[in-house]
Parts: structure tokens; sequence; C-alpha cells
């Protein structure tokens, strides 16, 4: 689905469906790599996937919802995840440094399907 192919001064570029996008906002973390919700790059993603991202400053859930349509529920601080009714572990809870919030990139691309 998505493919790395190699990180520069702007950001890791990666590959959807024939399309480059880059991500900017890519830290490693315990368990993989965490995006930043806010990334342009991200948004591009989800543009490109038919998918749409819901969070408001100061809320716990992290919601995305598929083209399918399916809820891809992330919650700060917590590991579990949700896929429509299926539960799953992320590598890594989702979490917020100085008013960002990043959630795990591998999760969230099984979570897009």
């Amino acid at each position: 689905m998505l493919g790395a192919t190699g990180a520069g001064p702007a950001g890791t570029t990666y590959w959807y469906r024939g399309t480059p996008i880059t991500i900017g906002a890519v830290k490693q973390h315990s368990g993989g790599e965490a995006v930043a919700i806010d990334d342009p790059g991200i948004a591009t993603l989800l543009r490109a996937a038919g998918s749409t991202l819901t969070w408001q400053d100061g809320d716990d859930e992290v919601l995305f919802v598929t083209g399918r349509p399916t809820i891809v529920s992330f919650t700060l601080g917590s590991t579990r995840y949700d896929i429509g009714p299926e539960s799953r572990s992320a590598a890594f809870a989702p979490f917020e440094t100085n008013g960002t919030v990043w959630v795990p990139l591998d999760d969230l691309l099984d979570g897009l399907g």
C-alpha cells in the first residue's frame, strides 16, 4: 500500500498507488515510526485513500473514516485501536507533544486498508 523510498531534508517520501507522498513529521518511536496527524503529507495520504480525520484539541480520540466507510479509532495513551468493530494492539500508544498528536504509522496504514 505505502512503501518508503528514503528520508530527505523535507521528510520521508512514500509511494501510495503510484503517487509520491512526502511526510515531513516522522519520528522513530519504540515499536516503529510515529507520524504527526497535522502533517500535510498525512492530509495528502488521506485524500488519496478517500479518508478523513477527526480530532480536536483536548480530545483523547483520533478518528479516521475510510471510504468503505469504516472508522479507525485511536486513543491517546492506549495501544488499543479499533478498525470498525475489531480491536487491535498498536506498536505503541499514540501521544501528544507540544500540541501535536502522533500515531503509529504502520497501524494507521493497517486501518486505512
